[in-house]
């Protein structure tokens, strides 16, 4: 639910056609973990895991910074942009680094030499019986000074970029989650000192790329005799 919240956050800032995927691949109990997100808003995430090692790694008394244990030393976070055929694919990938994926973001940020960015992803249960969870994120980004609005000193800007990531570190996971709290009235809250202008909303949407036709024709692929084992 982390990866899903953060990949749709971290997608939402590239003006492109495709696909943003964000992969975890690791040596622990969770040893893939992967979520894409279209320019349609098409989102899908699936993890793979050892249910023995899983369990028993669960079973143990920890502190509230699980992600080393569950994905193993050595574990890799990539982030790849696809935008189709005619285009070539970027992929970054860093080491993962951190006890939450939060942190793992931002240590890739720091080690890519992009654009500095923050994150803040919470993801909690309804806490009504029900199986439903609610998860969000919240990314600020300090844009390139060439072609930006206003007139600021490079110390003034620095200053302000300190301020946006203070005011992004007192939110705390309840606010985030709180769906009596509209996104413009979230950030009006935290940022209506430095300035709020609202885009037009963006539906996501639980989706699968995958069809029929896909499954027949990657399965046509295999030799028949190993098809027959996957039954």
């Amino acid at each position: 639910a982390q990866a899903m919240a953060a990949a749709v956050a971290l997608a939402s800032g590239l003006k492109y056609s495709g696909i943003f995927t964000l992969q975890i691949q690791g040596k622990g109990p969770v040893y893939t973990l992967v979520t894409d997100v279209t320019s349609e808003g098409h989102l899908r995430g699936c993890a793979k895991f050892d249910s023995d090692r899983l369990s028993a790694e669960m079973s143990r008394p920890r502190a509230e910074g699980s992600l080393p244990q569950l994905l193993g030393p050595g574990t890799r976070l990539s982030f790849t942009v696809d935008q189709g055929p005619d285009t070539e694919r970027y992929q970054g990938i860093v080491e993962l680094a951190g006890e939450s994926l939060a942190e793992g973001i931002h240590h890739y940020f720091r080690q890519s030499e992009q654009l500095e960015s923050a994150i803040k992803v919470a993801v909690a249960p309804f806490g009504d019986g029900t199986k439903r969870w609610s998860a969000a994120a919240l990314l600020v980004q300090r844009m390139p000074e060439e072609g930006a609005p206003g007139h600021f000193s490079r110390e003034e800007a620095d200053d302000l970029w300190r301020t946006a990531v203070i005011f992004l570190g007192s939110l705390k996971d309840p606010e985030l989650l709180d769906l009596s709290l509209t996104p413009e009235r979230l950030l009006t809250r935290l940022y209506a000192t430095m300035g709020v202008r609202f885009a037009p909303h963006r539906q996501i949407a639980a989706q699968c790329r995958c069809s029929r036709e896909r499954s027949e024709r990657i399965l046509a692929s295999f030799p028949i005799e190993e098809v027959k084992s996957f039954a």
